[in-house]
């Protein structure tokens, strides 16, 4: 694999700060390794933020409604979930994209903030649904503004993870909540090592950001960053096949394997206590101390 000078970086584990780690497989633009001390799943090396950049701007910027319909029943379940925890109050979902979930909670009740990098997204969601997002770090905050923080498919595209949670928990109220929604890296990690017989089917089922988490890397970085009452669970999944991964075999094939898996995946997290969670994704929340 050749690595320009220029164009990667090596990074420590972002968990544990070892470099001590195990190579699972190389890809086109790296290679996916696994921290031998604390089990974290990452990129490294890696594109620098200034050479990802360059692929987020010269990215087709059109905006996929479909997405947002195929997440409607998954968004409003989630904010049922959060509303048995926390009354409504003030929200920021971190990198919120075109803002459909907070078009959903604003109908709610909720006082709605967002955070994004993508100007058309940004300017989507105020022609739309007439939501403000902003360009903002979570460093522009200040203390204790929000009661709820959501990152919703998002952790795993962060550079730093763990000192953008540490922001989060700084942001949140006392007794604030943090949701998170994250690719399973058990499952994802696993299928791309079959890539190739998926993708000569026309089968795209693995996804792999800058990290992979798992239910236990996820709980670990939440309490090296301070929260408590950490849950995770398997994660209910999108509607129909909206990321056109499912290649000539179509929607309804997706959609019934997608049936298939999460109930599957329900009924042995239950039977396992817990230990087994083989969804494509997961979802956790925790409370600021």
């Amino acid at each position: 694999m050749d690595i320009g000078r220029n164009k990667y970086e090596f990074v420590l584990c972002n968990i544990c700060n070892s470099n001590d780690t195990i190579t699972l497989f190389e890809y086109e633009l790296g290679r996916v390794v696994r921290c031998k001390k604390c089990g974290l799943i990452y990129k490294n090396p890696r594109l620098t933020e200034d050479e990802f950049n360059k692929i987020l701007e010269s990215a087709p910027q059109q905006i996929n409604v479909d997405v947002c319909s195929s997440k409607e029943e998954l968004f409003s379940n989630f904010l049922k979930k959060i509303e048995k925890i926390k009354n409504k109050g003030k929200i920021l979902d971190v990198g919120c994209g075109s803002g459909y979930f907070l078009k959903l909670a604003k109908d709610l009740g909720w006082e709605v903030y967002g955070t994004e990098v993508n100007p058309h997204l940004i300017k989507f969601a105020k022609d739309e649904f007439g939501i403000n997002i902003e360009k903002k770090t979570l460093k522009d905050f200040e203390e204790e503004k929000f009661d709820v923080v959501t990152m919703l498919e998002v952790i795993d595209l962060l550079r730093n993870p763990k000192e953008e949670l540490k922001e989060v928990r700084r942001i949140l109220k006392k007794d604030g909540l943090v949701f998170i929604r994250v690719n399973n890296g058990l499952w994802h990690c696993n299928l791309e090592r079959f890539r190739k017989y998926f993708s000569f089917l026309g089968l795209y089922p693995s996804v792999l950001h800058l990290y992979s988490f798992t239910p236990r890397t996820l709980k670990r970085i939440l309490q090296e960053v301070g929260f408590k009452d950490i849950n995770i669970s398997v994660s209910e999944l999108t509607k129909g096949d909206p990321y056109k991964t499912g290649g000539w075999l179509g929607k309804t094939f997706v959609s019934l394997v997608k049936s298939i898996i999460y109930i599957f995946s329900k009924i042995l997290y239950f039977l396992s206590f817990s230990k087994i969670c083989l969804s494509t994704s997961i979802v956790a929340y925790a409370k600021k101390d």
